[in-house]
């Protein structure tokens, strides 16, 4: 039985903050589904994994990196990584979304 392994898929992310307010942060994440390498299966059926098609970084003053675990804030990290790595050579004639972009994908 051959496993579809193309389909795109929309995932939805947010961090909510409750205090004397409410802030809802979301993100729209369009990903590729795909079979990704694991030490173990599902019978004879791989385990499929996202890959991110939309690479937009999170808001800096939005993050509390205060409030995230290690593996959340190296995730955020590696995600900020990516997004600069595939997405800064786009840019490279405008000054200012650069700036803005280096600026938001700063390790947190």
């Amino acid at each position: 039985m051959k496993t579809a392994t193309s389909a795109f898929v929309s995932r939805v992310s947010s961090m909510t903050a409750y205090s004397s307010f409410f802030i809802l942060t979301a993100s729209l994440d369009l990903v590729i589904c795909k079979e990704v390498q694991t030490a173990h299966k599902f019978g004879d059926k791989p385990f499929l994994g996202f890959e991110s098609i939309t690479l937009v970084p999170f808001c800096q003053k939005l993050l509390d990196a205060s409030l995230l675990t290690e593996a959340e804030r190296k995730w955020v990290n590696d995600y900020h990584a990516k997004v600069w790595e595939k997405t800064s050579p786009f840019f490279e004639k405008d000054e200012l979304t650069t700036a803005w972009l280096k600026r938001e994908t700063q390790p947190i």
